[in-house]
């Protein structure tokens, strides 16, 4: 009985959660009146905010995840890094995992190496170099580093963090943490029952793209 009960629950979750992405996607979707961007995110917040707001992946930093301090060097020249083959190599993760010369790509929704190439190249070359936005999240990575960010060239960048350490920098975003300390929350993916990220109850990141 229990078990019946308990699988209930998680289709009812399923369902709500299907439900409120339609919604919030068509509510994000109206919302949005900028043009054509590339959005370069360090983890999946960058997919997640461009199917909220209806807009293609034109990049290729989707479904994957990038150490932050390999992140700043990688936006620091990404020019460079776009150029470079992507080298896979064994790890102690289930997914696929890569080198971009010093810079470590991990394909966390991937199943195969060639699968996540394929994506990987065809994105990259949807990249709108002259309207480039990057988001990432402050963790392992010091203030001399967060620092280095202010010579990246692009439209937007921001860097969200739920300490308040560097908050005097320009580009920072403070993100408190849901209350209920649920999975991933540390990297800003965790969402609530209805499927609403906690980063996006604080950060109004339409109006970010729209500026």
């Amino acid at each position: 009985m229990g078990y019946i009960i308990s699988s209930a629950s998680k289709m009812t979750r399923r369902l709500i959660k299907q439900y409120t992405k339609k919604y919030y996607t068509k509510r994000y979707s109206e919302k949005f009146i900028g043009k054509g961007y590339s959005l370069i995110a360090s983890n999946c917040i960058g997919g997640i905010i461009n199917n909220r707001v209806g807009q293609p992946q034109n990049s290729p930093t989707v479904n994957l995840w990038i150490p932050q301090a390999e992140f700043i060097r990688f936006v620091l020249n990404l020019h460079y890094y776009m150029e470079q083959e992507l080298v896979f190599i064994e790890s102690e993760y289930k997914y696929p995992v890569a080198l971009l010369d010093d810079v470590h790509i991990n394909f966390t929704h991937y199943a195969t190496k060639e699968q996540a190439k394929e994506d990987w190249e065809r994105r990259k070359k949807r990249i709108i170099w002259d309207n480039i936005y990057i988001i990432m999240y402050e963790d392992e990575v010091t203030r001399e580093e967060l620092l280095l960010l202010k010579d990246v060239e692009c439209k937007k960048l921001i860097v969200l963090t739920c300490l308040k350490d560097n908050l005097d920098l320009p580009f920072m975003k403070y993100i408190e943490k849901d209350k209920h300390g649920r999975e991933n929350d540390y990297v800003f993916l965790d969402s609530d029952f209805f499927g609403r990220m906690t980063f996006e109850k604080q950060w109004d990141y339409v109006a970010w793209l729209n500026d």
